[in-house]
């Protein structure tokens, strides 16, 4: 599994950072998050990277319609690359980076900082709400989770939010999120491990699931306008 550190050994800022180019071979790793960057106790914050996920995104939701008269190599190398950034975009740690005394250079999105769930084994904290979103172990367990067996099928969208198609606005919400839940207690800035408690984990699990849902609902609604 990828973290932030990974994302960053590309550089954000070379001349090829917001190249929309059909299969170029590059890996764009800085596609995949949206850092908001924010300080709780007053840290100097670096300037935000010029180009991230809710740029690109737009950029390929505009490419997709067949009359953006892109090619359709281009429009297929967009699909792929949209149905996983919007997923990106509502996970909560890939819109937000944390400046403090502790860690005054980020925290990468929670990479900075370990924790031990019920599980009990020691985890990044960016990773364990990645898991959250996915990483199964079996075909039907990525089944399970999107069918109405409790499922993401079972969850409710909010209508009026599942209108909501702007991927700046994706991030904002994540952002947000991550604030309240991702950075709850007993979370803390620094690399100590912590143990998680049953309330952070059931909301941190329920928060999940909400926003995976109301990604997959605005991702349908995204390629419903696009392709048809």
């Amino acid at each position: 599994m990828k973290t932030k550190s990974d994302y960053r050994e590309d550089h954000v800022s070379d001349a090829t950072a917001g190249q929309n180019v059909a299969y170029d071979k590059l890996k764009h790793s800085y596609w995949h998050y949206k850092d908001i960057l924010f300080s709780p106790d007053g840290t100097s914050l670096p300037a935000p990277d010029p180009v991230d996920a809710a740029k690109m995104a737009k950029i390929m939701i505009a490419t997709l319609p067949a009359a953006s008269g892109a090619s359709d190599q281009l429009r297929s190398y967009d699909l792929v690359w949209l149905l996983h950034l919007v997923g990106d975009l509502h996970q909560p740690l890939h819109a937000i980076a944390r400046y403090t005394a502790e860690l005054p250079h980020g925290d990468r999105g929670g990479n900075a900082e370990m924790v031990v769930p019920a599980t009990g084994e020691t985890i990044a904290l960016h990773a364990y709400w990645d898991r959250l979103f996915g990483g199964y172990s079996s075909v039907f367990g990525a089944i399970f989770d999107a069918d109405d067996r409790g499922g993401l099928g079972s969850v409710a969208v909010d209508p009026d939010a599942e209108k909501v198609l702007d991927p700046d606005r994706w991030a904002q919400e994540s952002f947000e999120a991550a604030k309240s839940f991702a950075y709850a207690q007993p979370v803390a800035p620094g690399p100590a491990a912590v143990q998680l408690t049953r309330d952070y984990e059931t909301n941190a699990r329920n928060v999940a699931r909400t926003r995976a849902a109301l990604a997959a609902a605005r991702l349908a609604r995204v390629l419903d306008t696009a392709l048809h």
